[in-house]
């Protein structure tokens, strides 16, 4: 039944035709993988010219990411059929094919059209997917936004006119691949449904950040930097300006890591600046928790002891618990000091991201917290120690839930 796809969607031929007042663009670029989408358009646009809807006919422009281009190459050497390509490795899931079903039919389209193919590799993907996002506000899927990366080459490189008519094809919903668009954006901070905290952050320039997939183990500090050398890096390999008490946190954080024995690799610097920024809107005061140290007692069999040195609501606690793990040990010994206020969170989801690199690789802990009043919020820590990183977690996310809910009485 594979035939009657390629009828079905030439109609999107037909919807540009008629959306740009019967006149046919000069390109149209297409994100390929099998190659049907962008052989189908063609085949529909050559139905409207010979019906007189139309005409001109476009030039097809067939995009594949770096990792899987069996069509580009095939065009680099004038060849009419497709070899397959091996081991296709992108991003780009829905256009990672090394074999393209449609092959032959692909490169006919380009043949007739006299029309150009080009690969883009993931990071200018990326990047693309998060411009489409910014500029028309539309998520769409890496795949789709390999064809605006395409456009921006071949404009740089003067193969398109920019006095014409193009159109770019957007396959597929950025929601086939979320986890793909925070290898360029971070996951955004937890904030009160009020326009102004909104504004604050956007204005802030939290998403200009560039968070590079590139070079993650490139190392920028081996000592503590100076406020001025650490916002010429950051400008330099984020593309951001940090500003006010954020270049203090993060000058913490770098301290944080380096106790640990760690140089600040370019990955680390992502984590550290991800909470800095993440922690531009928490309001300035009172600060109920805070853990100010810990010990564990871990074994192969049996359960972990934790004790846990904290300052809550003014006051030095100690208290110690046992758990599963170390982490389980040291958040329910915290709780123990905490739960007499009345005052009660509850770890709802945990998730941890390492970066690559062997037992020294930093750590990003993302901690979903619930208030006794149904409040949610999801909180950070980062180090190169998971339980350090789990427990600055906690603790920033029990913080704000007080006051959120403080606030309100």
């Amino acid at each position: 039944d594979y035939a009657f796809r390629l009828e079905g969607q030439k109609s999107e031929a037909y919807e540009i035709a008629e959306q740009l007042g019967w006149k046919s663009p000069d390109r149209v670029f297409v994100p390929v993988g099998c190659g049907t989408n962008s052989s189908a358009i063609w085949k529909g646009f050559g139905e409207y010219k010979r019906m007189g809807f139309i005409d001109s006919l476009p030039r097809m422009v067939c995009v594949q990411a770096s990792g899987a281009s069996p069509v580009v190459d095939a065009f680099k050497k004038k060849c009419r059929k497709v070899m397959p390509f091996n081991k296709p490795s992108t991003i780009a899931s829905a256009i990672c094919v090394g074999d393209p079903l449609d092959g032959i039919k692909v490169m006919k389209s380009i043949r007739e059209s006299k029309g150009h193919a080009l690969s883009v590799d993931d990071n200018k993907i990326l990047e693309a997917e998060k411009t489409i996002a910014k500029t028309e506000s539309i998520f769409v899927e890496p795949s789709s936004a390999s064809t605006l990366a395409a456009l921006k080459d071949m404009l740089k490189d003067g193969s398109v006119g920019r006095d014409e008519t193009i159109v770019l094809v957007l396959t597929g919903s950025g929601l086939k691949d979320p986890v793909s668009a925070l290898k360029v954006m971070y996951s955004p901070p937890d904030i009160e449904p009020d326009i102004r905290e909104v504004e604050m952050h956007l204005n802030y320039g939290f998403y200009d950040v560039i968070a590079s997939n590139n070079n993650k183990f490139k190392v920028l500090f081996k000592k503590i930097p100076s406020k001025i050398s650490l916002r010429k890096v950051i400008l330099k390999e984020f593309n951001t300006e940090i500003r006010g008490k954020d270049i203090d946190t993060c000058i913490a954080l770098i301290g944080e890591f380096m106790e640990k024995g760690k140089n600040i690799m370019k990955g680390d610097m992502q984590y550290i600046l991800e909470k800095s920024i993440r922690s531009a809107g928490t309001p300035i005061g009172r600060k109920p928790l805070h853990i100010k140290d810990f010990r564990i007692e871990s074994v192969a069999h049996g359960v972990s002891k934790g004790i846990v040195e904290v300052e809550y609501l003014g006051k030095n606690m100690i208290s110690e618990a046992t758990g599963v793990g170390p982490v389980d040990c040291i958040l329910k010994a915290v709780e123990k000091c905490v739960e007499r206020n009345g005052f009660r969170v509850v770890l709802k989801d945990y998730q941890v991201s390492v970066l690559e690199g062997g037992t020294s690789a930093s750590v990003s802990v993302k901690a979903t917290l619930m208030d006794s009043y149904k409040n949610t919020i999801i909180s950070m820590g980062t180090s190169p120690d998971i339980i350090v990183a789990s427990v600055e977690a906690f603790e920033e996310g029990y913080n704000i839930l007080w006051r959120k809910s403080h606030s309100k009485k």
